[in-house]
């Protein structure tokens, strides 16, 4: 905390020259002279979590929930070792767009200069930094494809979004469920892109199994208009809840999977 402190952020979605980018800038820094803040909330931010932890490089790491201790053996080497300061801004167990605005707030008002890697036109980051004169921006702002779909249902609407970290594009499965206390929890699931196929196959052996077994089937739910995302008021395509028709259940499926597929072949 004696060193001056560089802010680290980056959009959800970016660029591949920003991948690069970070890459490069990550291999100027001093385990000496250097200390970088840094949240661990997009993919890009939570793979140099990791890698900053990796090379020796002090880092606070400024997360905006309670109890969050992931990839356990690395922070307790870094903690041992007086490069890591884990710091947590809320007592929630769940991380919120709100929780994420104030940390990322707190983390720039801490920070000597700010260094994004990429943020998206109109999102949380630019909204942040605007007017402030200690950003650096390591790639340039463009127009990206939407890259998130949404299934909209009355339990709980699941999203598909497309992220990219230091190794390439992957896909997280959101769902964000109300909870009998009257709160609500986020479950995730992470799929690389390499078991892609696998999971194309998973809902293509369900849809059959479904229809085989003659199992329960959802109604099918109102079109409702899509709404942006909080956390970069990125635009989502909007998928429907499973219709009782076998036809359009199959024609859903593949259509969603055929979306996804075409992102990562990009």
């Amino acid at each position: 905390m004696e060193r001056e402190l560089t802010a680290f952020l980056c959009s959800r979605r970016c660029p591949d020259e920003a991948v690069a980018a970070v890459e490069n800038g990550l291999n100027t820094l001093d385990p000496e002279k250097d200390c970088i803040v840094c949240g661990g909330h997009s993919g890009i931010e939570k793979r140099v979590v990791v890698q900053l932890m990796e090379r020796g490089i002090p880092l606070v790491w400024m997360v905006a929930e309670a109890g969050n201790m992931k990839w356990q053996n690395l922070t307790d080497t870094a903690l041992q070792a007086g490069k890591l300061l884990i710091v947590s801004t809320n007592e929630e167990a769940q991380t919120t767009s709100a929780l994420a605005y104030e940390r990322n707030s707190r983390m720039i008002s801490m920070a000597k200069s700010i260094v994004i890697a990429y943020m998206d036109k109109g999102g949380m980051i630019e909204k942040l930094v605007e007017g402030l004169d200690n950003v650096r921006l390591l790639t340039e702002q463009t127009s990206m494809k939407n890259e998130c779909f949404c299934i909209r249902r009355d339990g709980g609407n699941i999203y598909f979004d497309i992220e990219r970290g230091m190794s390439g594009k992957y896909i997280k499965i959101s769902q964000t469920r109300k909870s009998r206390d009257g709160g609500s929890r986020k479950e995730c699931v992470f799929v690389n892109a390499s078991e892609l196929n696998m999971l194309k196959k998973a809902v293509d052996w369900a849809m059959a199994q479904t229809q085989t077994d003659g199992g329960a089937k959802e109604k099918p739910q109102p079109q409702r208009t899509a709404e942006r995302r909080q956390e970069n008021d990125a635009p989502m395509d909007e998928i429907t809840a499973p219709s009782d028709d076998v036809a359009a259940q199959k024609e859903s499926s593949e259509g969603l999977m055929g979306k996804i597929m075409s992102v990562f072949k990009k």
